[in-house]
């Protein structure tokens, strides 16, 4: 009897490991841009929306805009958009902390996803600006990151400026997020309400690219409240389209 029950024992344990010998490789999810848009050619897809999955989003994947760099290096993931007045950036706290808008169009990827993005491994940012004569100009940054929410996602790192707009972020290097319902940069009054918008501000800006939409040249009522990169275009000089953009550092 003892016999027996050792042998299909045996079998058993054979059956077993047979079956995962077999058993297919799960597929790696992608955490990145250059992940999810390689093909097995080598090559990378289109630009558009892909499906990013990190351990801190266990759950469920989150969507991205990942952007075929326009060299032909690796892709980007696009955080922030701006290219028309059809979305309200002057919102609270929690909104962008979770995300809003449309990907394809305007929107802010969240505070959660971009931390949760830059924490674990070396990123570069580029900003990409363009005012209404169709003028572009270029700011990249050697690294970039963001802190948690507990440190209301402090710019923990921003590395070394390059391109042709000159270098309107370095200034915001260490400073918190500020909303118009959290007030946590160093000014007496609150940045955000004061300038209509939503940055890493300290007092106050230097750049405020969630600022109000305002369609170029505006008076000087409305000092610095518009999309405003100031080292290209000043403070009375809202841009008709700008994103920021992440990616890993793989060199």
């Amino acid at each position: 009897m003892q016999s027996e029950l050792r042998a299909m024992k045996e079998q058993l344990i054979s059956e077993v490991k047979k079956n995962q010998k077999s058993a297919p490789t799960a597929t790696k999810k992608p955490s990145s841009c250059t992940e999810a848009m390689r093909q097995e050619n080598g090559k990378y897809a289109e630009s558009g929306v892909y499906e990013l999955y990190l351990p801190e989003f266990l759950h469920h994947a989150f969507y991205v805009y990942c952007l075929r760099d326009p060299n032909g290096g690796e892709p980007w993931t696009i955080i922030q958009r701006r290219q028309s007045n059809d979305t309200d950036f002057y919102r609270e706290w929690v909104e962008y902390e979770r995300g809003f808008g449309d990907l394809n169009a305007n929107f802010f990827l969240g505070l959660d996803k971009i931390h949760a993005l830059t924490h674990s491994r070396s990123h570069e940012l580029w900003f990409q600006l363009e005012d209404f004569q169709n003028e572009k100009r270029v700011a990249k940054y050697e690294s970039f990151a963001i802190g948690n929410a507990q440190d209301k996602y402090e710019l923990i790192a921003l590395g070394q400026y390059s391109g042709t707009a000159g270098d309107s972020f370095s200034a915001h290097r260490g400073e918190k997020f500020t909303t118009k319902d959290s007030h946590n940069d160093k000014n007496s009054d609150n940045c955000a309400v004061l300038y209509t918008g939503a940055w890493w501000y300290q007092k106050c800006h230097a750049s405020n690219l969630n600022g109000l939409y305002l369609g170029g040249e505006f008076p000087k009522d409305q000092y610095a409240k518009g999309v405003v990169w100031h080292a290209w275009r000043g403070h009375y000089y809202s841009l008709k389209y700008v994103h920021m953009a992440i990616r890993p550092k793989y060199h």
